[in-house]
């Protein structure tokens, strides 16, 4: 705290008492001489048991410290709301504040309610000191606290990016943030300050926007929204991205990662590891789900309809199962391309051991129980390794394969709603949401996409 503070708190404290003593005033009926006689008899109080007739510095000293004292417990309350606890210092310039304020307080009752229009009112306080005096990651815990669906790996990469904000901004409070504050924060994560910037590494334009700043700005609009502050400084901070687009794989490039994914893989690969070789690649060409969503498949996502093999992908059904989806339109049934099946995947499924609870069982997962992050990290070293003259400024080696499902489907004009329910896309309205009931009409669409085997009658791919 400093003067700022000093005289933001006293000027509140004296609008509440003038609220509450115009009130007295007015119920039982005061008099300009009753707030007269309040005002002398706080001022005699200063000097009872004191010398009479002092003049000198230890006279003014110790009706300074009465005022002081007096002062301090009646800003007490206000202090505790506001989650404040000033040093000896400040406490005492404050006490003594409170005490003038009290004073004004009277004065300004009586001049209000009888019509004294020379008195003014005291400074108005600067919200900084009277908006909740949080920190950013006391806030970010408060809103973890209240959004229970929060997955875990989010939580903790959104924590980082707060600690390294607060860090950054020597841990003053939320409310005392400023654009300038934020657009310099942002600025140092570009250029790859050690104060801000992980390993003091540049970071893309795109990560400081979407990770950084984007959970900044969820932590402000939580605090908003629970009336906390009142104002977001990370609002319209503008930050130049890179303008890059993932496309899909072309049929030759998707093929040579199927057939690269029959190959034995190195000896020193996990086993674990391989069955995600092997087996990720054909689903995630031939169903349009995300790794990710692959990785957290459990044995029974594997079912059946009418004799059609399908995956069933969800989000986890309690607080301890990690399981997560990008969005509820990712929650979805997926029938198997009859590429797949002849492929042997379902052997591979059979063949799983007793007990195993996962489609790809491994014990990889990290302290928030994502399991997945290891095992997608590894396949993607994998594909470049497998395509090294990929464009891969503009590949995705593990999403990929969703855009060369979409254009696939667009290439044998298969409808956009079964599109987008198949690579879990919004429906555009209720029509275009589908269910295990369904499989039958989305299997029959997803068939007309062409195996592997039928892409050298339509391509150049090598043999």
């Amino acid at each position: 705290m400093d003067a700022s503070d000093v005289q933001a708190l006293s000027g509140e404290y004296s609008r509440e008492r003038l609220s509450e003593i115009k009130a007295d005033a007015i119920k039982q009926n005061w008099d300009s001489g009753t707030f007269s006689l309040a005002r002398e008899r706080l001022i005699e109080a200063l000097d009872r048991n004191l010398p009479s007739g002092m003049d000198t510095p230890e006279y003014s000293q110790a009706q300074a410290e009465r005022a002081s004292e007096w002062g301090l417990k009646a800003i007490q309350p206000l202090l505790d709301q506001h989650g404040l606890n000033p040093n000896d210092r400040i406490r005492d310039r404050l006490g003594v504040e409170v005490f003038k304020a009290e004073l004004e307080a009277y004065a300004g009752a009586d001049a209000e309610l009888h019509g004294d229009t020379s008195w003014q009112a005291a400074p108005l306080a600067k919200a900084s000191v009277l908006e909740d005096p949080a920190t950013l990651p006391e806030l970010f815990a408060d809103f973890v606290r209240v959004t229970p669906k929060l997955a875990a790996r989010t939580r903790e990469s959104w924590k980082t990016y707060i600690d390294r904000a607060h860090k950054f901004f020597d841990s003053k409070p939320a409310a005392r943030v400023t654009r300038k504050d934020v657009r310099a924060f942002a600025d140092a994560l570009l250029a790859g300050d050690k104060k801000a910037a992980p390993k003091g590494k540049p970071l893309a334009g795109k990560t400081v926007k979407d990770n950084y700043l984007a959970a900044l700005s969820v932590v402000y609009k939580f605090a908003i929204d629970r009336e906390r502050l009142k104002e977001d400084p990370t609002f319209k901070i503008k930050i130049q991205t890179e303008k890059t687009t993932i496309v899909g794989y072309s049929r030759e490039e998707a093929l040579a990662v199927l057939r690269a994914s029959r190959e034995p893989q190195s000896s020193r690969t996990r086993p674990e590891i391989v069955n995600v070789i092997r087996w990720a690649p054909w689903l995630a060409t031939f169903t349009g789900a995300r790794i990710g969503e692959l990785l957290w498949l459990e044995r029974k996502d594997i079912r059946f309809t009418q004799g059609i093999a399908y995956i069933n992908i969800q989000a986890g059904a309690d607080e301890g199962d990690a399981r997560t989806v990008k969005t509820d339109s990712s929650t979805r049934t997926v029938p198997l391309h009859p590429a797949i099946i002849n492929e042997g995947f379902l052997d591979y499924w059979r063949s799983l051991p007793e007990g195993a609870r996962y489609l790809f069982p491994g014990d990889w997962s990290d302290k928030n129980g994502d399991r997945t992050k290891t095992p997608a990290n590894k396949l993607r070293n994998w594909i470049k390794r497998q395509l090294p003259d990929a464009d891969w400024q503009r590949l995705s080696p593990n999403h990929s394969f969703r855009h060369w499902l979409i254009a696939e489907c667009r290439r044998v004009n298969i409808d956009g709603d079964y599109s987008r329910v198949l690579t879990g896309h919004e429906a555009k309205d209720v029509h275009g949401r589908y269910g295990p009931a369904d499989i039958p009409t989305l299997y029959e669409a997803v068939k007309r996409i062409p195996a592997p085997d039928d892409w050298n009658n339509q391509t150049d791919a090598p043999q």
